[in-house]
């Protein structure tokens, strides 16, 4: 048991994600014989069940302190409702039990980054759409590429309609800036010299470490709206939209040594003349969509076995796509789902060890601040009291929840950010006393 005095910090809830349809319902269920179960959370709060543990420091070469430290245990409780919608929802203006919209409140995190301002953003598409004119003047390689661009648009306008995590925060708006410059200038686009903060909390990376998490999140969101109803496959325009996105990749790999962690400096000037070059453009190549689709399969895998998932995706970048399929399943429910009957409801929670944090100082005027937090957690499990599930909604609810993988990787990546904001607004259970003594 945890001590009853300890502070306690709150996750917002959450709406309802979708578990199965076409359910046997209970008897002279309301929304029989047959109906759509969906899971929401809520109160949810974690308590810490102890005392911080000791902080190992360590001088970086840009002048911070890094303090390492190890949380105690967390201990994660709060309420569950399993709910139950009719197979097809009436309009919300007409007569019956429907109620509004889901206005669960947002997974809690950093502010919203700010957007350009209208003069920058517009300079930004001018410079944009004069190199796109000069990629189709310029030879068959520059025209074909910008065709296949608007090919598959469509697809990639509706994926940023819905949202892609990680993008438009500070590090795309630096490297935007980088890109429009090298452009107009002449300097390199990608220069070995530079890093940029994916986001808060999260380690630096150089210009192609980031441009390879934006791809990854751009395929992870196309993957979770392109997939086809209850089958481990994409919609054929999706598919054709993710085997583009891997064959541009792959093209550019081969033909600039360019990727993930191999960092090749180019001006504008010799990406447009490897564009003329390259003789893969036309290459047909297909992207295998199960590591998008189903990352805990591959995960498990390559934790168990070591290897890499297809298209020679590391555990990093499962865990990342992950993270990001989650986010995007979680905007779709928020959108997408009603909140029905309850079928039953009771308590959840879990217990968490291992968790770690790792914060930077620096000495400003005003004394000593905490300038970057980052968490890890180990993966997490959430148990639910079931007890009272019967029959086959109750079998079927319990056999899909126990699938749901993503739940467990919102909840994970909430409380991270939770315990991350913590940590930066000085609470004392969380933010170690090394962190704002004062400088010897």
């Amino acid at each position: 048991m945890t001590d009853p005095g300890r502070p306690v910090l709150r996750l917002p809830d959450t709406p309802g994600y979708p578990v199965a349809r076409q359910v046997p319902l209970p008897e002279g269920h309301e929304h029989g014989p047959t109906g759509a179960l969906s899971l929401r959370l809520g109160d949810l709060t974690v308590a810490l069940d102890g005392e911080l543990g000791e902080a190992t420091a360590e001088t970086l070469e840009n002048g911070r302190t890094q303090f390492h430290y190890p949380l105690p245990p967390l201990v994660l409780s709060g309420r569950y409702s399993l709910d139950v919608k009719p197979e097809q929802q009436q309009q919300l203006d007409t007569a019956g039990d429907l109620r509004p919209l889901s206005r669960a409140e947002p997974s809690p995190g950093e502010p919203r980054q700010p957007g350009l301002p209208d003069e920058e953003r517009e300079g930004f598409l001018d410079t944009a759409r004069a190199q796109r004119e000069r990629l189709v003047k310029e030879s068959d390689n520059g025209y074909q590429l910008v065709s296949t661009f608007y090919e598959h648009n469509e697809v990639f306008n509706e994926v940023f309609q819905r949202g892609v995590e990680g993008w438009g925060g500070q590090g795309t708006q630096e490297t935007a800036r980088d890109t429009d410059a090298a452009v107009r200038e002449g300097g390199l686009v990608n220069d070995p010299n530079k890093r940029y903060q994916p986001k808060s909390g999260k380690p630096e990376l150089s210009y192609n470490g980031l441009a390879f998490t934006h791809k990854l999140a751009l395929e992870a969101t196309l993957t979770v709206i392109g997939q086809e109803p209850d089958r481990d496959a994409l919609q054929p325009k999706y598919q054709k939209a993710l085997d583009a996105s891997g064959r541009f990749a792959k093209t550019i790999r081969e033909q600039t040594h360019n990727a993930k962690d191999a960092l090749h400096p180019m001006t504008a000037a010799e990406v447009h003349a490897a564009v003329q070059q390259t003789p893969a453009l036309a290459e047909e190549f297909t992207v295998d969509p199960s590591p998008y689709l189903d990352p805990d399969a591959h995960l498990e895998r390559i934790t168990t076995y070591g290897g890499t998932a297809p298209g020679g995706l590391d555990e990093d970048d499962l865990r990342h796509i992950r993270s990001c399929r989650a986010q995007g399943l979680a905007r779709l429910a928020a959108a997408e789902a009603a909140v029905g009957s309850v079928l039953h409801e009771g308590t959840c929670g879990t217990r968490i060890t291992g968790g770690t944090i790792t914060a930077e100082t620096e000495q400003g005027d005003d004394g000593r601040g905490t300038a970057v937090v980052h968490v890890d957690l180990p993966d997490l499990s959430l148990e639910l009291d079931d007890s009272a599930w019967e029959a086959e909604a109750g079998r079927t609810a319990r056999e899909r929840v126990a699938r749901m993988h993503f739940v467990r990787t919102l909840l994970q990546d909430a409380l991270a950010e939770r315990l991350r904001t913590a940590v930066l607004d000085g609470r004392p259970e969380l933010a170690h006393p090394d962190l704002t003594a004062s400088e010897s």
